[in-house]
């Protein structure tokens, strides 16, 4: 019996230098280096060890790893509870994930084995990583219930997790470095990495819980929203049918006044700027629904239910005014009553452009935003009250800013390129200033004409918040397209001929020449803003050999150009110019 026991503390031992053989070839060259021949050397035991303790280097390598993986420890660890809650689940998946970043950081071998497994398809692999998703889907399954109907996925969630850790880990350990600047070797950064581990997990579950949080809000409001709806819709039938409706109006307030307060009281449990427009995109449009179905009415008497409605509509809205949603249809009664009031801004605007001036045409063009709120009242946008009061406020801070207010014609259109009125007109009507300035103007002028537009429209263009119209171009790219195809087009234009008297004639050809006033460009002889100008005006002030008219496009084309013949000439020139200089040293 004791010879027995000798013989199996033998055995004991021999697995275990074979075990700790394959732990240390893993340490120093990794899974590749885990061949029988290597593993029976580093243990100092002959080649039938394995087979006789492990019957296969497969087991062997099973054995190893599941040694070595604490993913099973961990399962056995972390367990729910049968009827776990929200709370719970959080709690144990955001510890999870932060004991495996601190388990995986800290052990080499079991960051040797990740790396193999994503390295090597194998049947052993695969199967210890079947069983660990296994034992994952019993807890990620007591998830599901929470996450369903959602917008969140939780299992992609831990998915990002868990390979995120894995990454971070093999390439700050493998090649020394940080990882988006943070390093996992400094306590303060790792510890930072931790806490957003669990901001991750705490992320996913309040979103579930305020999607959950939104469906019984919903099914609330539809029953708050029923009593007001039909109160009103009972109103307009006896009303329309010309029957005495047979209650008053502070019905309808006290029915408005419930509902607000009801709207108020969730809008303050909202935390989250989305579910906040969602929120008032969903109600409001209903409260717009009732106030228009008044104002359809047909009498004057509709309007003042009508009001009323639009007061409950404010006051929902005033804590929140600039997270109403932009697509939201304003009510009908509110957009006759604000028209009112636009019209009187936009006399007086108008006024103050006449008095200085202006073109009738830009004062129309000034005035589009008002007629359009005025005449197009079926279908307008929040998004379109929010622009023109914009607009208007902008437009009487330049105008109304003093007792005596000077604007220039130019002003005026870089203000409205600015407030981003993207209408065909103003950019018809740029067009046409700039082409009038154009008239009788030397090429050249021309071109710095509309390098100098171009360079005040895209500097304009920084500072455009606003748009006009949403689903067309900018103001400032739709003239910036335009400016382009101008300057395009000038430059296929040929030099006027006779306009410069004092054209220098070359003996050099267009390639020569355009080789020649770019080596003068590169070396400093000369001081432009860019090429474009640069060649322009070699254009205008140069005829080539055989060529009395030259282009800027034609030079520019011909800037870098290798011919040998060309290069051979200039350098010839070169060194007799240089032989000349040098005679007077």
């Amino acid at each position: 019996m004791a010879r027995q026991k000798r013989i199996n503390q033998r055995g004991e031992q021999t697995r275990r230098k074979l075990l700790d053989a394959v732990a240390e070839i893993m340490r120093e060259h990794g899974f590749v280096g885990l061949t029988a021949a290597q593993i029976t050397k580093w243990a100092l035991k002959d080649k039938n060890a394995i087979p006789n303790h492990f019957d296969s280097l497969v087991n062997l390598k099973k054995a190893y790893i599941k040694e070595k993986d604490y993913w099973p420890p961990f399962f056995e660890r972390f367990k729910l509870s049968s009827d776990a809650d929200a709370i719970e689940m959080e709690g144990l998946f955001a510890e999870v994930m932060k004991e495996n970043f601190r388990f995986f950081e800290s052990n080499e071998e079991m960051q040797k084995i990740i790396l193999w497994q994503i390295s090597e398809e194998s049947p052993l692999l695969r199967s210890i990583s079947e069983a660990r998703e296994k034992e994952a889907a019993k807890l990620l399954s007591m998830t599901d219930p929470f996450f369903r109907f959602t917008e969140i996925n939780y299992r992609a969630v831990m998915a990002l997790l868990l390979g995120g850790i894995y990454y971070i880990v093999l390439h700050s350990n493998t090649n020394k470095s940080v990882v988006c600047g943070l390093n996992i070797h400094v306590e303060k950064e790792r510890n930072e990495l931790l806490r957003t581990i669990e901001q991750i997990v705490s992320w996913a579950w309040k979103q579930a819980t305020h999607h959950k949080l939104g469906e019984l809000n919903a099914k609330k409001m539809n029953y708050e929203f029923e009593g007001l709806e039909n109160l009103a819709s009972q109103f307009l039938k006896r009303a329309k049918e010309g029957n005495k409706v047979d209650f008053s109006s502070s019905l309808l307030i006290e029915e408005l006044k419930r509902v607000e307060e009801v709207l108020l009281r969730q809008l303050l449990a909202i935390t989250d700027s989305g579910h906040i427009e969602n929120f008032l995109k969903i109600n409001l449009h209903r409260l717009v629904g009732i106030a228009d179905n008044f104002y359809d009415g047909g009498r004057e008497s509709f309007f003042v239910e009508a009001r009323l409605v639009l007061a409950t509509i404010h006051k929902v809205c005033g804590p929140v005014m600039e997270m109403v949603p932009g697509s939201l249809k304003l009510p009908k009664l509110f957009v006759v009553e604000k028209s009112v009031e636009f019209d009187k801004r936009a006399i007086e605007i108008a006024n103050v452009l006449s008095v200085a001036k202006m073109d009738k045409l830009l004062i129309r063009i000034v005035l589009t935003p008002f007629r359009r709120f005025s005449e197009e009242k079926r279908n307008l946008k929040w998004s379109d009250y929010r622009y023109l009061n914009k607009y208007a406020l902008h437009l009487e801070g330049l105008l109304f800013g003093g007792e005596k207010v000077t604007v220039s014609e130019d002003q005026i259109i870089d203000v409205l390129i600015e407030l981003g009125l993207n209408h065909v007109t103003l950019i018809s009507f740029f067009a046409m200033r700039l082409k009038e300035k154009m008239l009788g103007l030397r090429f050249i002028e021309r071109s710095d004409l509309l390098f100098e537009a171009r360079k005040r429209v895209s500097q304009l263009s920084l500072f455009v918040m606003m748009c006009y119209e949403r689903d067309k171009m900018s103001t400032s790219a739709e003239i910036l397209k335009w400016l382009d195809a101008e300057i395009e087009a000038l430059r296929e234009e040929p030099a006027e001929i006779g306009l410069n008297v004092m054209k220098i004639r070359s003996r050099m050809r267009v390639l020569e020449l355009a080789f020649w006033q770019k080596l003068q460009y590169d070396h400093g002889v000369y001081e432009e803003d860019n090429l474009d100008v640069f060649t322009d005006k070699i254009a205008h002030n140069f005829s080539s050999k055989g060529q009395e008219v030259l282009s800027g496009k034609s030079i520019k084309s011909k800037l870098y150009g290798k011919e040998l013949s060309v290069i051979s000439a200039t350098e010839k020139l070169l060194v007799e110019m240089l032989e000349d200089v040098r005679r007077f040293l």
